[in-house]
Parts: structure tokens; C-alpha cells; sequence
């Protein structure tokens, strides 16, 4: 295995001093700082979006706005999303003509907002049908996303002290005496999952796909089960995700996730099996042969990056006799190299692993 150290990315860009204004950081220079993250290069190759966050002092709180520029640094980089709203996570379609990205709006249900690049400007428009963060299918006809579905009517009516789950033994006591809670499962922090909502009010994430015209979002999958990092084969006709078959139980087992695939031609699903006990965040070769992912032998142990057969077969470790831990695994357009980040010393770098 032969690892190449590609490029250092500058996430931070805080107004700059000259050597002559020098001074030690002060706690209000944090006002000043403005992030630079979440590039996103077109898939023509000359456009890069990217997420800008500033602070505003007035208000105690952040600001993000997608911003634009080009890959030949011909022209400044400009602001894309209008200054007065909230913008982040841009999404390109296949052929660059869309920009997807979530931004919350007065008077909109949906978070999901899409603009045209075919020349700056333009108001920003909504899908129908389209409830999270898109993925397009290559051929851009298809969004692809991940969602827990509306809320039910019944849980926006009823207050947390008034929920009882209709499993529970009891009701509880004389609330006029009493305003305690009835739980038929323990929330606790679990490891790497942060606070776990009560088993009563969860709603699983299940993959939804909408045709890019938009209408009825089709439901692909179900279950008690959270099904994310989706993943659209090149012929659009396979989708790998990544399901966790531990997630409702309170005292965790060291395996998950694990990896499946979904058939859109007759619904089925199938487990991808990798031998690895925790497998996560599939991507497809160009080819569709392949499935790179994150590896790992079990909790507290390193990733690392593997490749299987997408029909199934012996995963390859391809980082096995590497000490750092890879991320964001994607591939190049001939399929011959992987491309990932890693933390070294405190920076975050990327890296590249011939497949």
C-alpha cells in the first residue's frame, strides 16, 4: 500500500494583519474570524461552493452563507445565497445546473431549497416532494434522501408532561399532585449516540426517492431501524445505505453499522456482508463493480478504509498497516484511487490510496 499526502485545506480566514499591526489575540477577535468550509467542486470541474460562517455580535449567534468562486481564479469569489437567510450543505446536481442546499424560511415546512447556475441570480425554489437533503441520481432525474417522516398530529398536540406511552403499566399519579413522567424505556447517553430519545416518541429515518420534477416521495424502506448515508449506484438502479440493528437497545453490541443494499426493480433488500463488525458510509466505483467504506473492527478500534464486491465477497482493508483514522471516502472519475481525510496532529489533511 503506498499512501500520498495530497493537499492541506485552509478552513480558517480571519481578517488579516499586517506584520506592522501584530498584537497578542484578544477574546473580541472572534468576531472577526470568518470560516471557510464544506467546498463543493462542480461537477464540470470550474466552480467550487462553499459554506462562509461569520459571527454577528449583536445578536450572539453565527451567520452562514453559500458563497461561489472559480476554480481558475478569474473572478472573485462572490455570495451566492441572499445575505438575509441561513444557507449551508450545497449539493450539486449531476450536470451543475441545480445547487441544493438547506436553509430554514419563513413560511416554508421544507428546509431544502434549490437555485439554477446556469447564471448568478434568480430566486431560490423548492421541489415538491422533497423533505431533506437530496442526492441526485447520476443521470440528475432522481433525489435520493434520508427522512424520519411529518411529525404526528398527536405529538404536536400533546405536551411532554401529558405523552404516556400506551405500553406503560401506569399511569402514573394524580397529575394535580404529581407532574412526573411515565417512561417505558430509560434514556441514557449512549456511547457515540449522544441522548436517546424514549422508545415511545422515536421515528426512524427511511430512504425516500421523489422523480427531480417532483410529487409523492415513494418510501423504499421501513422498519424500526434508521437507514442513512445512502448511496446511488452509477446505473441508478441499486441503492447501498448504512442500517445500525443495535440502535434500540440501550446496552450497545460492538456490531454496527453494517452495510445493505436496495433494488429498486422489485424493492428488495439485501446485507452487504463485509466481515468487519462496524461498516458505514458506502461509495460506489465509477464502475459499479465496488463499494469503498469505513471499517472497523469494533468499538474503540481504528477505521479504516475497505473495498468489497458489490455483489458480495472478501472486503480488502486497504489502510490496515496505517495509524491514522480515514474519513469522507471518495473515488477518483477512473476508479483507480481513493480519496480521504485524516487528522494529523491536530490539522486535518487528505490523502490517497490506490484501490
Amino acid at each position: 500500500m503506498r499512501l500520498q499526502h495530497v493537499l492541506i485545506l485552509v478552513a480558517l480566514a480571519p481578517t488579516a494583519l499586517s506584520a506592522q499591526q501584530a498584537r497578542p489575540w484578544q477574546s473580541t477577535d472572534y468576531y472577526r474570524l470568518t470560516v471557510v468550509s464544506d467546498p463543493k467542486l462542480a461537477p464540470d470541474g470550474r466552480r467550487v461552493a462553499f459554506v462562509v460562517t461569520t459571527v454577528v455580535e449583536d445578536k450572539d449567534r453565527r451567520h452562514n452563507e453559500i458563497w461561489m468562486a472559480r476554480t481558475d481564479s478569474s473572478a472573485a469569489p462572490f455570495r451566492y445565497t441572499s445575505p438575509s437567510t441561513e444557507a449551508a450543505n450545497p449539493t450539486w446536481a449531476p450536470d451543475g445546473s441545480l445547487l441544493a442546499f438547506s436553509s430554514k424560511r419563513e413560511g416554508s415546512d421544507d428546509d431544502i431549497w434549490f437555485l439554477r447556475t446556469s447564471a448568478p441570480g434568480g430566486e431560490a425554489f423548492q421541489i415538491k416532494g422533497v423533505h431533506a437533503l437530496p442526492i441526485f441520481s447520476r443521470d440528475g432525474q432522481w433525489l435520493l434522501y434520508s427522512w424520519r417522516g411529518d411529525e404526528p398530529d398527536s405529538l404536536k398536540k400533546e405536551t411532554w408532561r401529558n405523552r404516556v406511552s400506551p405500553t406503560a403499566i401506569t399511569r402514573g399519579a394524580d397529575p394535580k399532585r404529581f407532574d412526573g413522567r411515565v417512561y417505558t424505556s430509560i434514556p441514557i447517553v449512549g456511547d457515540e449516540r449522544g441522548y436517546l430519545a424514549p422508545r415511545e416518541t422515536r421515528r426512524p429515518n427511511h430512504l425516500y426517492v421523489v422523480p427531480l420534477a417532483g410529487g409523492k416521495p415513494r418510501q423504499l424502506t421501513s422498519g424500526e431501524f434508521n437507514q442513512t448515508s445512502p448511496a446511488w449506484s452509477p446505473d441508478g438502479r441499486m441503492i447501498a445505505f448504512e442500517q445500525d440493528t443495535s440502535e434500540t437497545r440501550e446496552v450497545r453490541e460492538d456490531g454496527w453499522p453494517a452495510l445493505f443494499i436496495y433494488t429498486l426493480a422489485d424493492s428488495s433488500t439485501r446485507a452487504l456482508a463485509t466481515g468487519y463488525p462496524q461498516s458505514s458510509n458506502p461509495a460506489w466505483s465509477p464502475d459499479g463493480r465496488t463499494i469503498a467504506f469505513t471499517c472497523s473492527k469494533g468499538r474503540g478500534m481504528k477505521n479504516d478504509v475497505c473495498v468489497v464486491p458489490a455483489t458480495g465477497g472478501t472486503a480488502r482493508n486497504l489502510t490496515a498497516d496505517w495509524t491514522l483514522d480515514p474519513n469522507g471516502v471518495t473515488w477518483s472519475p477512473d476508479g483507480k484511487t481513493l480519496y480521504f481525510f485524516a487528522e494529523t496532529s491536530g490539522n486535518v489533511h487528505l490523502f490517497s490510496v490506490a484501490s
